[in-house]
């Protein structure tokens, strides 16, 4: 069965906005990275071989479109993927492409 959606021209701008963020091989690592849980900022970076100053910043236009949410504990800030439709988006999509 289909999910429900609503098509009107508020959601269209607001897919086309997620779809920009997405299409970024930095974002997309990021996204990666985050697929098993929970990192800081230090722990992406990490992982990705993106600078920490480079990864602060495409956090912040993948929380813009809702793609990770922030989690403060002390000072210390932690993200997330913001939901199960994220990682959809991302498997799929990279499912698609590598099955050519």
């Amino acid at each position: 069965m289909e999910e429900k959606y609503i098509f009107n021209e508020d959601t269209v701008y607001d897919f086309v906005e997620m779809l920009k963020a997405l299409a970024d091989s930095s974002r997309l690592k990021i996204i990666h990275a985050l697929m098993d849980g929970t990192l800081c900022v230090s722990d992406i970076s990490e992982k990705t071989g993106l600078g920490q100053s480079l990864v602060s910043h495409h956090l912040s236009i993948l929380r813009a479109v809702r793609a990770v949410k922030p989690r403060r504990e002390g000072k210390n800030i932690f993200y997330t993927i913001d939901d199960d439709h994220v990682k959809d988006i991302f498997v799929k999509g990279m499912n698609h492409v590598s099955h050519k």
